[in-house]
């Protein structure tokens, strides 16, 4: 029968390789803040057009539907007024 390697935790250095280094004659390192990333530009997202002729009198309209939750109503309204 093979020796049972002893598991119970009395090995610390195997636990924690870098306890015996010693960090007093060490220079501080640079004191620095990480750089932030700028936030990339948010898209507005998907919007679907549909031409509908149908109980409209004849005349066709483009209907606009599927806004994003983020777009207001204020935004919408300035885009319609825009095309």
């Amino acid at each position: 029968m093979k020796a049972r390697i002893d598991t119970s935790g009395q090995q610390s250095a195997l636990q924690s390789p870098f306890a015996g280094l010693l960090l007093d004659g060490l220079p501080e390192g640079p004191d620095f803040l990480p750089e932030k990333k700028p936030e990339p530009p948010r898209k507005n997202g998907r919007v679907v057009l549909r031409r509908e002729k149908a109980q409209r009198g004849g005349k066709t309209v483009v209907v606009v539907y599927d806004f994003e939750p983020q777009i207001t109503t204020s935004h919408i309204d300035r885009l319609a007024r825009e095309a």
